[in-house]
């Protein structure tokens, strides 16, 4: 009984953890998307399905985000 107890107290403690990562990654992505809008960058859309890809560029940098599933996957790169 005290190993099933403690296997979903851990249970509990990931589902928590993940929970406040994928909150996390939406909120990067929010304040990236403002940050670039705030830096006058050329803002592409795509959504395709349940696929979304967001293409975002300046002089100086270029942002790439693509969610897919729930997953949000972010690209940086400096030019």
């Amino acid at each position: 009984m005290k190993k099933i107890f403690l296997m979903l107290i851990a249970f509990g403690g990931l589902t928590l953890s993940f929970q406040s990562c994928e909150t996390s990654q939406e909120q990067k992505k929010k304040e990236i998307i403002e940050e670039m809008k705030d830096n006058d960058a050329d803002i592409k859309r795509k959504k395709d399905g349940d696929e979304e890809k967001i293409k975002m560029e300046t002089d100086e940098k270029e942002v790439k985000i693509k969610e897919e599933d729930g997953e949000i996957k972010i690209k940086e790169e400096m030019n």
